[in-house]
């Protein structure tokens, strides 16, 4: 999930939040692969990144499958604007 379908890992964590999954990953887990994503699109996801942000037009959907989560659904974080550095030459 977390490579081919990225724009549904935030439904996916908010489940695995409602339903207090979290533990039952991280033991699973074996191979220590989910763990390894985890990190890399937790961080994405934070910085509000494109790839991973959920489709709106699906949100009426998963809300009527899944209301526990239907509250999150549209609180994916808003990208961060990367400041630009301008320099001032002397005149």
């Amino acid at each position: 999930m977390a490579g081919a379908h990225k724009s549904h890992l935030w439904a996916f964590r908010l489940q695995l939040a409602a339903h207090d999954r979290g533990d039952q990953i991280r033991v699973e887990d074996e191979s220590k692969k989910w763990e390894a994503k985890k990190s890399t699109y937790l961080k994405k996801m934070k910085a509000g990144d494109e790839a991973y942000r959920p489709d709106p037009k699906l949100n009426p959907l998963v809300s009527f499958l899944f209301p526990e989560i239907a509250d999150g659904l549209s609180q994916y974080p808003k990208k961060k604007e990367t400041a630009v550095s301008v320099e001032v030459g002397a005149t």
